[in-house]
């Protein structure tokens, strides 16, 4: 036979279950305050957090990054004037080795459908698409 053996009916063959264990980390710098809903990816060995919500003070549109080599924060500097508004349970994703897409979340009132990017190395947003009704008939 090739492979694994067949295990019992309804089973995966072989059991590939591994032990895993969570280590605290003390990270430096400057701590993003708590909060839930944020959208996060990694880049180029960071980290980036964008919005959420954070309680008593509602829905976020800061932005920071966390280095894994030296395991501290940081706010990210935006050199654009332009940036995507507070919200929380938006998605994320990167693009590219250098560019990170931002669509959607809610903002308190509604749910958003803007796409936005950020050049990592300007450290510029870019506005893609802006806010729509995706109901409305053109």
């Amino acid at each position: 036979t090739r492979g694994n053996p067949a295990g019992p009916p309804g089973s995966c063959g072989s059991d590939h279950r591994q032990s895993l264990t969570w280590t605290r980390v003390n990270p430096g710098g400057c701590l993003p305050p708590p909060r839930s809903g944020a959208a996060s990816v990694v880049v180029k060995g960071r980290l980036y957090m964008f919005g959420g919500y954070g309680g008593g003070t509602g829905r976020l549109d800061d932005f920071y990054s966390f280095s894994f080599d030296t395991c501290a924060w940081e706010e990210v500097r935006v050199l654009s004037s332009e940036k995507p508004g507070c919200r929380e349970n938006n998605g994320v994703v990167i693009g590219d080795s250098s560019r990170v897409y931002l669509f959607g979340g809610y903002n308190g009132t509604s749910w958003l459908n803007d796409l936005w990017m950020f050049d990592i190395d300007t450290q510029r947003w870019t506005c893609i698409q802006e806010n729509s009704d995706p109901h409305d008939e053109d």
